[in-house]
Order: C-alpha cells, then structure tokens, then sequence
C-alpha cells in the first residue's frame, strides 16, 4: 500500500502481520481470559435513551453480549478482538455499537451510518472501542465499492492537484501530499489522541485500513511522513489538524465518520475557535450532517457549550442520547447518573452539575481526604512535613495493595510542584516520574510507558495526564491540594478503580491555597459515597467559610494559571 491507495481486490484481503508485530499490539491473550479479569463487564447498569428515534415505534437494535455475535462484523476485526483477550461486551459497547452500526445508503450510494450519538459513560468501560468498532467495520465492508471508488475519481477530476493520471501510480511510490481521510476522531490531549490510535491500530492490525494521529508538541515532519503514507482513519487534536487543513496537506470532502472524544475538555481548553473552522463545510469540506456524516458526541458533562455544539454538529431527528450508570457492588441502584440531554434541548444554566459529576465516580474508589499538621503548612512551597505526609500515604498504599505491581498516580496543581516532588521522591528512593505540558513529547511518552510497565511505581502528573488515559491497574490516585474544580477531581481519580476493581483516592490538603468552594465540593463527594467517612472539623469549618456553592466550584479552573496544551 502507498499513498493511501489500494486496489478493491486488495482491500479485502487479510493483512500478514509477524509475530514480532503481534507481540507489539499485545496480541497475544486468550479471549476467555477477559470476562474473568473484569467484573466490570458483569455489572449490571441503568440505561436511558432520549431523542426523537427512541420515540418512533420502529426504532430498535441488536443487544449482543459478546462481540463474536455481531452480523457482518468483519473477520480481521474479529481476530484483532479475540487476540486482545475481548469476548464479552460492556454495556456501552452493547448500546454504542448495536446503535452505531445501523446502516444506509445515501445518493449518491455510500453507505453511511444511519443515527448519530451524544453518550455519557464511566471511566474505563470501554467507550473507545464503542466508537472505534463501528466505523472500522463500516469501512472495511463497504470502502472498496464507495469510498475509494470516490477518492479516485475525485483525483482524476482534480487535474490542478494531479498533473497527470500517472501521479496516482506515483502515489502508490510516493504517496501524495493531500490525504482524504474518511473517519476523524478529535480528542483534546496529545496523550488521548496517541492511546486511540494505539487501539485503533490492534483493532485494524490485521486488515488494510490505515489510521494516523496526529498532535502537536513534536515537529510536524514526522507526521507528515506518516500522512504521506495513507490515513484512511484520523485521530487528531483540533490544534495540530487545523495547521494540517490550512497547509492543505489534509481534505475532510469523503470524512463521513466523526467522533468528538472528551468534548467539554475540548472546550474548556479554548478550542471552540479551532472547532468551528474544522466544521466549516466552505473551508475544508467536511460533509455536512444534511449530506449523511455520522457524529458520534462523548463527553463527562453536558453543560450549556456542549449542547449547542451538538445541536450544531448532529441530526436532531437522528440523535440518540444515551446514558449508562453501573450499579453499587451490592446490586443496589445508583444514587444518580449523568443524563445526557436530548439534542435541542435548552440547557438548564442553573443546573446543580455536582449531581452528575457524582454519577461518575465508581463505587470502587475509596475517597479519603487528610489534612497536613499546621506547622506544615506553607503557602508558597512543599515543605519537607508535606513530603513525609506524602511518603506515608505511598506507604499505606502500598501495604494494602492486593496486586502488583503498585502504581500510584500523584496529582499537582501546578508544574513547578510536580518537578520539585519527583525529585524529593527520587531522592527518598522512590521509583518515580513526572509529566506536564512542559515536558517534551519524548519525555512524557517514556514516563507513561514506564508507568504502565511497572517500572516506575509512582508518576507525578499535573491535569495533562488526568483525560482519558488508560492506565491499567492504577492502585490509587493521590491528590497534592484540591483540584481547582469538580470535574478535574472526577477525572483524576477515575484513574484508579477501573474495570470493577478496587482503587484509593487520597486528597491532602493544606489550606493555605485551596479555595473553599473546591473543599466543600470534595468533602460532599466523599460524604456522599461513603456516609461515616470521617473529616477533620477544620476542613468542615474552612470549607464553609466563604461562598461554597457546587456551581462556583466548577468555575474556579478559570483562576488556574497553568496553561493545557492546545495543540
């Protein structure tokens, strides 16, 4: 394959893939292994749908409960599945993809997905895969009849891109500059961007589709390099693919698969300007919904932007709004759960989003919040006390581990913290990293890889590495202060307690910088969760001593000074 191009018998035909490669993808696990490994997948869950289709009568489609059961599923993608050790399906993936793969044919004959998706689900119960299987599928079975046909036509209309008919042989050499993909996932973090497209690569390891990510903080040669190649697929960070479409190295005309991953952090990060001029159809082409794109919406909350952006992006007669909300271990029912809108629906400004950020939190996670002796608080450094309260809680945690290795997730307000606490852990011994937006992509890269293999037992991250990030087996999150607002707690700490298991989550406060609209908005989660927790009378005084209401505390991120990476 060059360029992207590959000929209709070619499509269809299986992808040899070495041992070597399969034990890259780790493909190399027994599918029985999983329902086992992951209670998660036997939770049962509360399920609500909205939108005009759930209203129609004839609306319906397949519950399958393990991925092998799917009509038409392509055999690559089968084995892809199998080799990952997945048989079972997760509730999001039986709803998401019995939704998503419904099919139709337009106009002009391409077949297109036939209703689009706003969805709310808990951290690590599989969403990725829930969105990632149904376009895979869709292009694998029908690109070579429709889409490709299309793209080559498109190149032998385009006289002014190509000089001549031979330049589309050359870019089976060469690989033109321009690519058309025809699926794009936008994610907010370049660290989010790089774990779909890992997924998207084992998942499409044994067929001819190709995906590439693109993100900003390394230089845009390689990428290019690896666009000129062929992306059938594209997983990008709004940032970097908007430099890409103003140097004309990338045409959205056939993209009719559009996946928003994390869309309220793509929004609070200030990428609204960005969104709009990647969706502007007079710009660079992106089909309108009108003209058959499927668009699929994943977000933790709903605020007022989210839902104009997906009354702007999605087909209101064609829109699902799906919400999943796992049930307590006890098989009781949960307290709440984040209902996703339906598509139009005015948004409620007064809304009390406390309430659905706590849906959110496993019941697995154990929330804790302890507080630094007086004469180690400090408001303009980490004192010596605060590293040995830190040391101690990596001790505890570490003692009550059931499973190795141990990984213990630190999270910092500020960049500066994180540097200075790696480096007072390295020198206490501890096996330790840390990452933030000033690191190099390299830097951030080795530190997570090393995480995630066991060879460092404990990172000290600021938000950057909160969103998305599948870490396994993450044995606790602790935070250093209170996170400047409700939804970053929830995203910090959905690290641990994923796929059913247990996880700790320890927040220290000192109080000297936490603002107490952000203390009381922790406090109430933990108390809602856990009833007799205990929590230190100062922390109850300080955090009603000012202005606490749970609307405030969502707003203070503005007050941050640390700027997340836009690209």
């Amino acid at each position: 394959m060059g360029g992207g191009f590959v000929e209709e018998t070619t499509w269809n035909e299986k992808n040899k893939v070495s041992f070597s490669m399969e034990k890259k993808f780790n493909l190399d696990r027994s599918p029985h292994e999983a329902g086992h490994e992951n209670p998660f997948l036997s939770s049962q869950a509360s399920i609500n749908l909205l939108g005009q289709p759930s209203r129609n009568s004839e609306f319906a489609y397949p519950l399958n409960e393990r991925f092998s059961e799917i009509e038409q599923l392509d055999p690559r993608l089968l084995e892809s599945l199998g080799k990952m050790g997945l048989d079972r399906m997760s509730h999001i993936q039986k709803h998401a993809t019995g939704i998503l793969m419904q099919d139709e044919t337009n106009d002009q004959l391409e077949v297109t997905g036939k209703y689009d998706m706003m969805a709310a689900a808990q951290t690590g119960s599989g969403k990725t895969l829930a969105f990632l299987l149904p376009i895979a599928n869709r292009l694998l079975n029908n690109y070579p009849a429709s889409s490709m046909q299309a793209l080559v036509s498109y190149i032998r209309r385009s006289v002014k891109a190509f000089e001549s008919l031979e330049s589309i042989a050359g870019a089976k050499e060469k690989g033109p500059k321009k690519q058309y993909p025809l699926a794009l996932v936008l994610a907010p973090t370049r660290e989010l961007v790089q774990q779909i497209n890992n997924e998207l690569m084992r998942l499409t390891v044994y067929s001819m589709l190709r995906s590439v990510a693109v993100f900003g903080g390394e230089k845009p040669s390689w990428q290019m390099q690896q666009l000129s190649r062929g992306a059938h697929m594209l997983v990008a960070t709004p940032g970097r693919l908007l430099d890409f479409l103003e140097q004309d190295l990338i045409s959205l005309r056939f993209c009719r698969n559009l996946v928003l991953d994390e869309a309220d952090q793509m929004l609070e990060f200030g990428f609204e300007p960005q969104l709009k001029k990647i969706f502007e159809p007079r710009l660079y082409h992106l089909p309108s919904s009108e003209d058959g794109r499927q668009t699929s919406l994943f977000s933790a909350t709903f605020p007022t932007k989210v839902a104009l952006l997906a009354r702007h992006l999605l087909r209101g007669d064609r829109c699902v709004s799906l919400s999943i909300a796992y049930h307590n271990p006890d098989g009781s029912k949960p307290n709440s759960m984040v209902l996703v809108p339906e598509w139009g629906a005015n948004p409620n400004r007064n809304q009390d989003e406390s309430e659905t950020l706590l849906a959110r939190i496993p019941a697995e996670i154990q929330q804790h919040i302890k507080l630094l002796p007086q004469e180690a608080r400090n408001q303009y450094k980490i004192s010596a006390k605060w590293l040995d309260i830190l040391c101690e809680t990596i001790s505890e945690v570490k003692e009550t581990a059931t499973e190795e290795p141990c990984r213990i997730l630190v999270f910092c307000n500020r960049k500066k913290e994180a540097d200075i606490i790696d480096t007072q852990l390295y020198q206490r011994r501890y096996s330790s990293r840390s990452i933030h937006g000033d690191r190099s992509q390299q830097q951030r890269d080795q530190a997570l890889r090393e995480f995630k293999n066991g060879h460092v037992e404990v990172l000290v991250a600021t938000s950057v590495a909160a969103r998305g990030l599948d870490i396994p087996n993450v044995t606790a999150v602790i935070n250093i202060g209170c996170p400047n607002n409700l939804d970053d707690y929830v995203h910090r700490i959905g690290r641990t307690g994923r796929l059913g298991k247990k996880g700790q989550a320890v927040t220290i406060l000192d109080l000297t910088n936490d603002i107490p609209a952000s203390v009381k908005g922790v406090c109430d989660f933990v108390k809602a969760k856990n009833p007799d927790a205990e929590i230190d009378r100062e922390i109850i005084d300080f955090a009603r001593s000012r202005s606490s209401s749970a609307n405030e505390y969502g707003r203070n991120w503005r007050n941050q000074k640390e700027r997340f990476s836009r690209d």
